[in-house]
């Protein structure tokens, strides 16, 4: 597994799906799905 570079507070933008360019803050991290919310 990768070093996640992402953490709970930072800002970031969708680079896909319906949401694709919008951004918004970490609000969770799932390391073991690889995910954020």
């Amino acid at each position: 597994m990768a070093i996640a570079h992402v953490r709970k507070g930072d800002t970031v933008m969708v680079v896909a799906g319906k949401e694709r360019g919008k951004r918004g803050k970490v609000l969770r991290v799932l390391p073991e799905k690889n995910r954020v919310l």
